[in-house]
């Protein structure tokens, strides 16, 4: 029988590249995955990913730490008054803007949508980015979260009911910790649900009498330990991990940066965000030490000392994806996202937009319907975003260059900015982003046949059916420009320079000599949008 080998990788090209990964988060920052759509109520979930991992990368002054605070504390649940405390409603974290619902009249918040999971994520952020925890109402939280502990000693998530699973345990023990206040559960019932939760094979199921579970271990050994029920050197800290084929482990890197599910896959938060904890654990050059009772890093929590016993995954809790077409940011700053036709953030209204830019109401709903169908049908290649979540007229659209171009690896922002009389004129566009190209003036702005006037051309360049019509939409815009940036035209150039260099390339002997000239111009461009994340 063959000898069975290992995926094709070399150990000794396998190196933990922190910078690439570094690059990753911060692109998760500013632009958030379209598959993650139908996750926008975990939103803070995915922030928690993203900071954390920066953070476990010493990489966390790439963001605005103030900004971070104000939107995590912006999503904390409030009660109209204390009275309500009594009534079972849970006072902790909202996942994201659209499970959050004002008190009605008498009070209790009868919508409050706060987890207990969110709970953790919010309070692990603000641990991370340095504010102090004392300043959280903690009798508040702590005090209506006991509302959450059943019976048998679990939690459940909501005050509405759901699953009850040691995860909760978990997060409810958490937050206990990162608030040096225990008052929130009872620890003895929590200690008797993790015991009966054991199974014949030592391991941990998420319920009693289920099969044992990675996660659902992580989550026992680590809740015990916060609990204070497990003895500091219970695991020895000194044995060897020559069972974790780190090479292996490297090679689900990917030139985005990041880590995947599986080799040769696109990487996604979730697995991203533990695979640099799992490194952390490898003590890897480069990356923090972890927590990982908390799951941060360990220079983040004050009084807890790095623990590296079992480290495994929340698979159940947490089971995100990503292909790379990006349609929104992360949500520090406004974005819209569209769920089954349903806006999840406030758009503004027709007769705010109208009077503002004095636009007639086609094109505003143009741009409505291109903007909701564009995030419900992303395009592989670019996002699409709102300057100003008052303005649908003026767009912010990042291109991530082609493959197999010059402009591979780069990521381009551009404004595009809607002209009164739309969609009888063309919008124009401009990069943010510097971009040397032959079809793209000094100050960004593109020139190409699709933006201009509709009409026959008064110099005789181009045909009227290649110029702007109505029919034409954000996506063709764009698109059209990405065929831009793979096939450069060098006749009637904006950029003169870049046309000239261009044609020696193709026309002249010394084609070596120009073709580099143009490929490190080009380069530079791409290193510096890379850069700008």
């Amino acid at each position: 029988m063959a000898e069975q080998t290992c995926l094709d990788f070399d150990p000794e090209s396998s190196v933990f590249e922190r910078d690439r990964h570094v690059l990753y988060l911060q692109m998760m920052y500013q632009l958030l995955p379209s598959a993650y759509q139908g996750q926008e109520i975990n939103r803070l979930t995915l922030a928690y990913f993203v900071v954390c991992g920066l953070n476990i990368l010493s990489a966390l002054d790439r963001i605005d730490k103030e900004e971070v605070i104000n939107w995590v504390l912006s999503l904390q649940a409030h009660p109209k008054n204390r009275a309500t405390l009594e009534s079972g409603q849970f006072y902790g974290f909202h996942g994201s803007r659209s499970s959050q619902f004002q008190s009605n009249d008498t009070g209790a918040a009868s919508l409050n949508g706060s987890h207990l999971a969110s709970t953790y994520c919010a309070l692990a952020i603000l641990k991370t980015v340095g504010y102090d925890l004392s300043l959280i109402d903690a009798e508040l939280l702590l005090r209506s979260m006991k509302n959450l502990q059943q019976a048998d000693g679990c939690f459940i998530p909501i005050h509405t009911g759901g699953e009850a699973d040691l995860r909760f345990v978990y997060c409810a023990a958490a937050i206990c910790s990162m608030l040096n206040n225990w008052s929130g559960m009872d620890r003895e019932k929590a200690k008797e649900y993790i015991i009966n939760c054991q199974s014949y094979d030592g391991g941990f199921g998420l319920i009693p009498g289920s099969e044992s579970h990675g996660g659902a271990t992580y989550c026992a050994v680590a809740s015990l330990k916060l609990m204070g029920f497990l003895e500091e050197d219970l695991p020895s800290k000194n044995i060897c991990s020559h069972i974790i084929n780190v090479p292996l482990l490297l090679d689900w890197s990917l030139q985005y940066g990041g880590f995947s599910k599986l080799p040769r896959s696109f990487p996604d938060l979730y697995h991203s965000y533990y695979g640099f904890c799992a490194f952390s654990l490898l003590n890897e050059p480069g990356v923090g030490y972890l927590c990982v009772e908390l799951g941060i890093a360990d220079v983040a929590v004050l009084g807890h000392a790095p623990f590296a016993f079992l480290f495994s995954l929340f698979i159940s809790l947490f089971p995100f994806r990503l292909p790379l077409n990006f349609v929104g940011n992360l949500g520090f700053t406004p974005v819209f996202f569209v769920s089954d036709g349903l806006t999840v953030s406030s758009q503004p209204s027709s007769s705010e937009t109208a009077q503002r830019f004095e636009l007639n109401s086609d094109g505003l709903n143009d741009l409505r319907f291109s903007y909701a169908d564009l995030c419900k049908n992303p395009v592989d290649g670019f996002s699409a975003g709102l300057l100003d979540e008052s303005n649908l007229f003026e767009w912010s659209v990042t291109i991530i260059g082609p493959p197999d171009t010059l402009y591979e690896g780069g990521f381009f922002n551009a404004i595009m900015t809607f002209p009164s009389n739309y969609p009888n004129s063309p919008p124009t566009v401009r990069f943010t982003s510097e971009i040397w190209h032959p079809n793209v003036y000094s100050d960004g702005k593109v020139c190409i046949s699709i933006l201009h006037p509709p009409g026959d051309d008064p110099n005789g360049y181009e045909l009227a059916s290649e110029r702007w019509s109505p029919v034409h939409t954000v996506e063709s815009i764009v698109l059209s420009i990405i065929s831009m940036l793979s096939s450069p035209n060098d006749e009637s150039p904006a950029n003169v320079e870049a046309a000239f260099i261009l044609k020696l390339v193709t026309l002249t002997k010394e084609w070596r000599e120009h073709r580099d000239d143009f490929k490190k111009k080009v380069s530079r461009c791409v290193r510096k949008s890379q850069e700008m994340l």
